[in-house]
C-alpha cells in the first residue's frame, strides 16, 4: 500500500507511532493502559515505603516509652534504690558471689542505705519507734482523709495517697485513715493491761516503723465482719498489692502472726514483695521465712526479673551484686534481704 494514501502514517517520519499522537482514534488507548499500570505501581512502592517509615517511628517511640518506664518504674522510684558505683570492675580479689550466677562485692553494713520496708515486727521480734523520716500524712497534696496529726514513713504515704485516689475512681469515696506512727508511749497507753487483742505490746507494734495504717470506712464502724464485707473492705484487700501495700493480718493467720483478723490494717512492704505475697497468700512471716530458707527467690513483675536473696551479715560485711539496681532492708531477724535487677 502506498504511504501517502495511507492516513495513519505521518509523511515526516513515515511511522504508524508517531502518527498515533495526532490522530487519537489510532494506537491511543495502548499507551494509556501503560501509563495507568506505571501510575498504580509507582502509588504501591509509595504506600510501602510510608508504611515502612511509620511503623519504624512506632518501635522506636515505643522503644523510648519503655525505656523511660523501666528506668522510673515504681520498683526504683519507691525503694531509694541505687546503682553501686565502683567505676572500674573490682579486682579480682575482690569478687564475691550475691547470688548464684551473679557476682557480688563486699560493703560494710554501715555503708548499706537500709530502706526497712521488709522489717519484720511482731509479738516475737521487737523495734525500736523510728521517727526520723517520719512527714504528715495529709498535707494539702496528698488526697487522703485522715485524723488530724497523723503521720507516716513518705513512701508509705504516698501508696495510701495512690490507692486512695483509685479507691475513688472505683466509686469508694469514704475510705480514711484512722491511725499511722505511734511512739512508744502512745503504744504504751493503748496496750493498758494487754487484754486487747488487736493491740500488741510496745515495742511489738508495726505502727513503730511509720509503715503501717489502719483504714476505715467512715460511718461505718470499726466492727470486723463490718469492715470485712463491706465493698470497700473487698476492694482494700483486693487492691492494695498493686500500691506496695499487704492485708498484713488476714482471716485465718493468727496461728502465724500472733494477731487475729485485721481487715483494716495496711502494711507498706513495696510492689514487688506485696504483689509476690498476694499471689502466693503469704503473710509477711511467711515470706520472709521463704527467703531465708531458699536463700534466693526469682519474681517476674512489671516485665523485669527480680533477684529477692537473703544474706547474713560476717564480719561487718554483705556482698552486694555488682552492676545492678538493688534495694536492701534488714528483716529484723536473721539478716538482710536484697532486691536486685
Amino acid at each position: 500500500m502506498n504511504s501517502r494514501m495511507d492516513p495513519r502514517i505521518n509523511p515526516r517520519t513515515n511511522s504508524r507511532r508517531a502518527n498515533s499522537r495526532a490522530n487519537p482514534r489510532t494506537y491511543s488507548r495502548r499507551p494509556r493502559r501503560v501509563r495507568r499500570r506505571y501510575s498504580r505501581t509507582g502509588l504501591i512502592i509509595i504506600a510501602v515505603f510510608f508504611t515502612a517509615i511509620g511503623v519504624g517511628i512506632f518501635f522506636m517511640i515505643a522503644n523510648i516509652i519503655t525505656m523511660a518506664f523501666n528506668s522510673n518504674s515504681p520498683e526504683v522510684v519507691e525503694a531509694g534504690l541505687f546503682d553501686n558505683d565502683y567505676g572500674d570492675y573490682p579486682p579480682e580479689e575482690e569478687i564475691t558471689e550475691f547470688a548464684p550466677g551473679i557476682p557480688g562485692v563486699p560493703m560494710r553494713v554501715e555503708d548499706i542505705n537500709d530502706t526497712g520496708y521488709l522489717v519484720l515486727v511482731n509479738r516475737q521480734h521487737a523495734i525500736s519507734p523510728n521517727s526520723n523520716l517520719l512527714v504528715p500524712l495529709s498535707p494539702p497534696e496528698i488526697p487522703v482523709r485522715t485524723i488530724v496529726g497523723m503521720y507516716l514513713h513518705p513512701t508509705a504515704r504516698q501508696a495510701v495517697a495512690d490507692m486512695f485516689s483509685s479507691s475513688r475512681r472505683a466509686g469508694f469515696d469514704g475510705l480514711f485513715v484512722t491511725s499511722g506512727y505511734r511512739g512508744y508511749a502512745l503504744q504504751t497507753e493503748l496496750y493498758g493491761d494487754g487484754d486487747d487483742a488487736y493491740v500488741l505490746p510496745p515495742g511489738h507494734s508495726e505502727h513503730h516503723t511509720g509503715l503501717a495504717a489502719d483504714i476505715l470506712v467512715l460511718d461505718m464502724g470499726m466492727g470486723v465482719e463490718i469492715m470485712a464485707n463491706s465493698p470497700e473492705g473487698h476492694w482494700l484487700a483486693d487492691n492494695s498489692y498493686r500500691y506496695g501495700l499487704i492485708l498484713r493480718y488476714p482471716r485465718g493467720s493468727e496461728p502465724i502472726t500472733g494477731v487475729p483478723f485485721e481487715p483494716w490494717h495496711f502494711r507498706y512492704v513495696g510492689r514487688v514483695h506485696a504483689y509476690y505475697m498476694h499471689r502466693n497468700n503469704l503473710v509477711l512471716e511467711e515470706y520472709i521465712q521463704l527467703i531465708q530458707d531458699r536463700g534466693v527467690i526469682n519474681i517476674r513483675h512489671g516485665g523485669i526479673t527480680y533477684y529477692v536473696a537473703f544474706q547474713e551479715v560476717q564480719d561487718g560485711m554483705l556482698h552486694i551484686p555488682y552492676g545492678m539496681n538493688f534495694a536492701v532492708s534488714n528483716d529484723n531477724s536473721r539478716g538482710y534481704i536484697f532486691t536486685a535487677w
